[in-house]
């Protein structure tokens, strides 16, 4: 691990900034941090072992502003290089900046003048969302009191309305005292979750202002979720807030407030994923929360309206509650001989392709010879592998396609309607081709889709 440190220096702020192959927005993200308006404040930049120059550009900030600390490590996950931020950290107080995220200039001067003046533990302000062509106002704040130290418990409301453990700053003491970490399992995802709700909730002295603090980008990445280690992660999370709510003997409105934060949670997780992991994490989201209702762990006064139909059609409606997140179709979803090629990426679908004896492909237009083509850059031999190209009517298409046989749907004998087949045919045709080929016999039939297209890309 290499550190830069300037030490013997009063600090009343320090910035922790995690970095991972953030080059893209990273002198950006610096460049704001310059003009923070405070100048006996730290900026521990973390680099988690990036393999783009992420490192160089942290490098030469330090060398012309010596606020800037560089700390570089091997890869080890954002929660345990959050935690190496909070031992290192010397500030009074303690803000969060991501690395592609920019800070308003002069926002942590705001932050800590207001602490400062107040004694509060922590300090929000409110963002804005940012993207590459727009910068929106959040005002996450507007229900509730400015400028007034006040305790989140009273205003339970506040921990709902928007999870942003970077909009604010917080007292390096009273995160000590009360043992606030991030959580670091290995593999771990979305460690900032128990963080914020677990110092919210362990203060009465918060305070609130109306500046807009962080503009928050909102298009660096792709909202799905692939992995399938992930799909689960989110409920890690919450079990380990659960438990650390335990250690702390917080307020009992907090267990109550629980279980909604868990719904928001899960709601805003389901949609970050992949279709095919959709199902699998509906299964665990409706089982718990029917667990939860039929306990009378749903204090439904504390929810709002909203949440309230959600969780209603989640419960007993859980076909219409799918149906309003996604475009596939609840029986693609629910197919199981669909879900077994797509529910495991890339990899899973090729594995999943080179089992079958053999499979069809429908479609000898332009859609099926680019998903041919795909399948073959891709390893699979299909010359062995493809046993026929399907068409509804084989004598007004060509005999071969990339020298495999173009044969119509109907033509086959009922053995031969067993073998898997992969439509490839544009979007506004896809389910009626799959309604066609079932009535004609056909078992197993998939459709190719963007999460396809998403795999190999």
């Amino acid at each position: 691990m290499e550190i830069q440190q300037e030490k013997g220096i009063k600090v009343s702020l320090s910035v922790i900034v995690p970095i991972y192959n953030a080059s893209t927005y990273l002198a950006e993200c610096l460049e704001s941090l310059e003009s923070c308006g405070v100048d006996d404040a730290e900026f521990v930049c973390i680099d988690d072992g990036s393999k783009d120059n992420s490192l160089k550009i942290l490098k030469s900030f330090s060398e012309k502003d010596k606020r800037f600390r560089v700390i570089s490590k091997e890869n080890e996950g954002y929660g345990k290089t959050m935690n190496l931020g909070l031992d290192l950290a010397m500030g009074e107080y303690i803000g969060i900046l991501e690395s592609d995220d920019v800070t308003s200039p002069n926002a942590f001067f705001s932050l800590l003048k207001a602490a400062e003046a107040s004694g509060a533990d922590i300090v929000k302000g409110n963002i804005r969302l940012l993207s590459e062509d727009r910068c929106t106002e959040c005002e996450m704040y507007s229900d509730f009191p400015y400028n007034v130290i006040i305790d989140p418990m009273e205003y339970p409301g506040i921990l709902t309305a928007g999870l942003s453990h970077w909009s604010g700053i917080y007292k390096r003491e009273f995160l000590n005292e009360n043992g606030i970490r991030f959580n670091e399992t290995p593999g771990a995802s979305y460690q900032d979750y128990s963080f914020y709700f677990l110092a919210v909730m362990s203060t009465d002295k918060m305070e609130l202002i109306p500046d807009y603090v962080i503009n928050y980008r909102i298009d660096n990445s792709d909202s799905s979720v692939h992995d399938r280690r992930k799909v689960f992660a989110i409920c890690d999370e919450c079990n380990f807030l659960k438990e650390q709510m335990e250690r702390l003997d917080l307020q009992y409105v907090c267990y109550d407030l629980e279980p909604l934060l868990r719904f928001h949670a899960y709601e805003w997780n389901i949609r970050r994923l992949t279709y095919y992991f959709m199902y699998q994490f509906l299964e665990r989201f409706s089982g718990e929360f029917r667990a939860l209702y039929d306990s009378n762990m749903i204090k439904k006064e504390l929810w709002d309206e909203y949440s309230l139909q959600r969780l209603n059609l989640l419960l007993n409606y859980p076909e219409e509650y799918y149906n309003s997140l996604i475009p596939i179709t609840w029986e693609e979803l629910t197919d199981s001989y669909h879900r077994k090629y797509f529910e495991y990426g890339k990899e899973g679908f090729l594995f999943g392709i080179n089992q079958e004896p053999g499979f069809y492909v429908y479609g000898a237009g332009i859609v099926g010879k680019k998903v041919i083509a795909i399948l073959a850059e891709n390893g699979i031999d299909i010359h062995s592998k493809v046993k026929g190209i399907l068409v509804t009517d084989s004598s007004e298409n060509s005999s071969d396609v990339f020298g495999i046989p173009v044969m119509g749907a109907n033509d086959l004998t009922m053995e031969d309607r067993s073998n898997h087949v992969l439509v490839a045919v544009g979007k506004k045709n896809r389910n009626e081709v799959k309604k066609t080929l079932k009535a004609f016999g056909y078992k197993n039939v998939t459709v190719v889709d963007e999460a396809f297209y998403k795999f190999f890309e």
